[in-house]
């Protein structure tokens, strides 16, 4: 056993004896809320949040006291324990809630260039500088100043000057309040920020651009890998990482055979773990077998020299983690049940098991057709595996018997979510059983390929802690049908803020080269949706990567006065004419690659009034967004369509970026006494590339 592995095991006994329920807390402390992740624990969420894993007792105090006060927390018992779904109040760390001192930094909004990155240095000293650089090419605008804590929890930032000595006449005070790692302006120059105010968010260390190096006693210890088989039921592979740097692997086909058994070294180069597998026991390899993996939460990813949409990936799990419930088995518990309900007990299951000794259990079942069964017990110390044989039969609904040769009362075992596990009569297995995992489950959902991205958005805003990020992988062939979700992740923002990561797996057996398929993002709180992707962000086939960096656009409306004034000069014509036909626009909504907030709105027109067309104008185009002080729109037409009813189309006939040569917006309206209600919107494009540059088309440009 490791060293590693006796400290944690004495770490869980003292905390088991040790740990007192009830909060050292009067009252909650200041901090905030977090929802548990799946594959979560506590010591993983402190070193997020408070910067040492070992301090994940103030999180159980802090949630306990918190629970006292708010009902929909739920007290924390056993820190070994904690429930997906459930939350959590994380305290403030003390270093946090004491001092203004690091780095902010901040990305605004600018009317004469592109935007404004903001990077503002709080020093030890009292001494201050602040970097604004309007992404115009230019070099940043670079000043000093001091700074000083007011003892109420605000800072005042004074910047007196440049660098290079040039003293401001009146300087720039700011009279900062700090908050969840956050300097938001209460008093400040309104006419140099605006009514919005100013927001940096806090650098911490681990915004660092250097990468934590993995030391090679990080990745000793035994790994488990389980493919689906093609022409064998599965390949159930074991990877020790010996602390010499030596390696051996073993994998079996679970079709009988001996299994394979290969030796080498392994070594980490630049923070991934490369294997080297020079031969087998009696045979040495003409051209070693180099693998590398990258070190993901303690499992081995490998790198695949050539990577392939829709295959396979291997990950090595660490049994240790598998075995103490760490690491929860990749299982679909859904999907494991109705196998083998429809298909019946016959096939593999896997368990894993701690053991007094070294190293652990790994327990392989076969129940083959027409009664034989067997279990292999490997303790993964060098030894061969202990095998049983017996037979088994289905005593009652939802219930097996496994009687081993020699061995008089039988292995009970009952279908509980998908797995099978000890009854209560059985306790061979102590007080927790055994539970068995069916094989191709487990093989199917360790090794699943992924897409996976970042998602962020322009400006500073801060997500609310419950704000919910649903990110999509869809099959959207079709243009004219709701596009398939294949993969689905829902991220609670739990106080962070962007950019978040995703990972979505999806079905190599169901995958299919000739679809298109895309990522699609929803930021919602409260019920409100909040941001929204507009880009078609394409992934896994046409030449599309596996990897999208999204950045989503705000759907709040866009302010009224200052896009009317830019598209002062637009044309509105009023027709009587048919407009053209819904089927020919891109139609936004939830399940559309793009979308808009302005579906649903009422603009306050009066059809019947002498200006009614300056009035569709007004309305619609600071609503829609498109009018800036380098940009308006061509030509508006408002249908009227009569009954209550009314399209209007705003074209657009310039250069948007290098694959948009021009763009129509449809939209559908129906008369409500307080004015129009939007009830339905479309786009359609022309395109710069690919075989038809001249037509509209319902769908994004290539």
């Amino acid at each position: 056993m490791s060293y590693k592995q006796v400290v944690k095991i004495i770490l869980i006994v003292a905390v088991m004896m040790t740990f007192a329920i009830q909060s050292t807390y009067a009252q909650a402390p200041e901090g905030q809320a977090y929802t548990v992740q799946p594959g979560e624990w506590l010591s993983e969420i402190a070193g997020q949040f408070l910067g040492d894993t070992d301090l994940y007792p103030a999180i159980v105090e802090a949630t306990n006291a918190k629970a006292a006060e708010d009902d929909s927390f739920t007290p924390i018992t056993d820190p070994n324990v904690i429930e997906v779904g459930q939350k959590l109040w994380i305290p403030v760390p003390e270093a946090d809630a004491a001092t203004f001192e690091g780095t902010y930094t901040a990305s605004l909004p600018s009317a004469s260039s592109p935007g404004r990155e903001m990077t503002l240095t709080l020093n030890a000293d009292g001494s201050a500088t602040r970097s604004t650089d309007y992404l115009n090419g230019e070099a940043p605008i670079e000043e000093v100043g001091t700074w000083q804590d007011n003892g109420d929890g605000t800072a005042t930032v004074t910047l007196t000057g440049r660098p290079d000595g040039t003293t401001y006449e009146s300087p720039d005070v700011i009279t900062f309040q700090l908050s969840d790692g956050a300097l938001t302006a209460t008093d400040y120059d309104v006419s140099r920020y605006g009514s919005e105010g100013l927001t940096l968010q806090k650098q911490t260390e681990t915004d660092s651009t250097a990468e934590a190096t993995i030391q090679p006693e990080d990745v000793v210890g035994i790994y488990k890998s389980m493919m689906p088989g093609g022409s064998s039921p599965g390949l159930d592979t074991t990877l020790y990482l010996n602390v010499d740097n030596t390696v051996r692997l073993v994998s079996d086909y679970l079709n009988g055979d001996p299994p394979i058994e290969e030796i080498g070294t392994w070594e980490v180069v630049n923070n991934q773990v490369v294997v080297t597998l020079t031969g087998q026991a009696d045979q040495t390899y003409d051209n070693p077998v180099v693998t590398t993996y990258n070190v993901d939460a303690g499992t081995l990813v490998e790198v695949p020299a050539q990577p392939t949409p829709g295959a396979y990936v291997t990950r090595y799990l660490p049994f240790d983690a598998l075995a103490t419930g760490q690491e929860p088995v990749p299982y679909d518990a859904a999907a494991a049940q109705q196998a083998i309900t429809e298909a019946g007990f016959v096939g593999i299951y896997k368990a894993f098991l701690r053991a007094a000794d070294c190293c652990g259990r790994d327990i392989t079942v076969t129940l083959s057709p027409n009664g034989p069964a067997t279990m292999s017990t490997n303790f993964l110390n060098g030894q061969p595996p202990i095998v049983q044989t017996g037979t088994w039969a289905e005593v009652s609904d939802g219930r097996i018997d496994i009687t081993w040769d020699g061995v008089d009362a039988p292995l009970m075992l009952e279908l509980v979510d998908g797995t099978l596990h000890t009854t209560a009569d059985d306790n061979s297995y102590g007080s927790e059983g055994l539970t068995l995992y069916y094989y191709p489950t487990i093989a199917l959902n360790s090794n699943l390929p992924t897409v996976t991205g970042t998602i962020t958005y322009p400006g500073e805003s801060a997500l609310p802690p419950d704000a919910l990020i649903t990110v999509r992988l869809s099959d959207v062939s079709l243009a004219d049908a709701p596009a398939e979700v294949i993969s689905e992740q829902v991220i609670t923002a739990g106080g962070q803020q962007p950019p978040f990561t995703f990972e979505l797996p999806y079905n190599p057996r169901t995958f299919d080269p000739t679809r298109t398929y895309a990522v699609q993002v929803r930021i919602e709180s409260d019920g409100q949706l909040l941001y929204i992707n507009d880009t078609h962000y394409g992934v896994l086939t046409n030449g599309a990567p596996s990897h999208v960096d999204m950045v989503l656009v705000s759907t709040a409306p866009a302010a009224a006065a200052a896009p009317v004034d830019s598209c002062a000069d637009v044309a509105v014509t009023m027709s009587t004419e048919t407009p053209p036909d819904r089927s020919e626009y891109l139609a936004y909504g939830e399940d559309s690659p793009v979308n808009s907030a302005i579906v649903g709105a009422v603009l306050p027109v009066d059809n019947q009034a002498d200006d009614a067309t300056t009035q569709w104008r007004d309305a619609v185009l600071p609503e829609l967004g498109v009018c800036t002080a380098d940009f308006a729109p061509d030509q508006i037409t408002v249908y009227n369509t009569g009954d209550g009813q009314a399209t209007v189309v705003t074209a657009s006939d310039v250069l948007f970026d290098d694959s948009v040569s021009a763009q129509e917006v449809r939209l559908d309206l129906v008369e409500q006494p307080d004015g129009w209600q939007v009830e339905w919107g479309g786009v359609r494009f022309q395109c710069s590339r690919d075989d038809n540059t001249t037509e509209w088309q319902p769908e994004l440009c290539p």
